[in-house]
């Protein structure tokens, strides 16, 4: 990890632990802690707060991980893998349900609405999954039920023809842009 402000072109810190290439980043909104996702089949939570550099949760897949989302209620994780499969992990129960869009086809990337009401991911066939996330009458943010039990598919589209890399939501949630190895996409 690496000091913005630094002019040292010496990291700060690092991670040691993760035996493959790392694919996935991300911290918490308050920076006390990092997920990261690999190659080596694992999701891992870093403390950011400790002294030392202390793994808070290691998450083990059937796969290589290709991409991660933390919900914007910062209490799951979202893990997508090369099998196909996304994995939905409650950060707080350590509690995991399975969601497989299509089988053996890798997942490459993982996006949720910024309210947290929906969830999109992309494959390597260009196939774009959207589910609304609902809550079961509560607060989407404040739900203590697992968020697969709560996926409703909304659209199942082709995307792209060609390989699938990336879904992202629009900062209102009105749009989804993918992008491929054929074009950009808004819809």
């Amino acid at each position: 990890m690496y000091e913005v402000e630094s002019t040292s072109p010496t990291p700060v810190v690092n991670y040691e632990g993760v035996q493959k290439n790392v694919t996935a980043v991300g911290f918490h909104h308050e920076g006390h802690w990092m997920y990261t996702g690999g190659e080596d089949c694992t999701a891992r939570i870093w403390d950011l707060r400790a002294a030392s550099l202390h793994c808070q949760s290691i998450f083990q897949t059937s796969a290589p991980v290709t991409c991660a989302f933390l919900h914007p209620n910062e209490t799951e994780l979202i893990v997508g893998d090369q099998s196909g499969i996304l994995h939905l992990w409650d950060l707080r129960s350590d509690h995991n349900e399975q969601l497989i869009p299509e089988a053996d086809v890798s997942i490459q990337h993982i996006a949720v609405e910024p309210s947290g009401k929906l969830l999109a991911a992309i494959n390597k066939r260009g196939q774009c999954f959207i589910w609304s996330i609902g809550a079961s009458g509560n607060d989407v943010k404040t739900s203590t039920s697992g968020i697969a039990s709560q996926l409703t598919p909304v659209k199942d589209l082709t995307a792209h023809s060609k390989y699938g890399l990336k879904c992202k939501f629009s900062p209102d949630g009105a749009y989804l842009a993918t992008t491929s190895a054929d074009t950009l996409r808004l819809g």
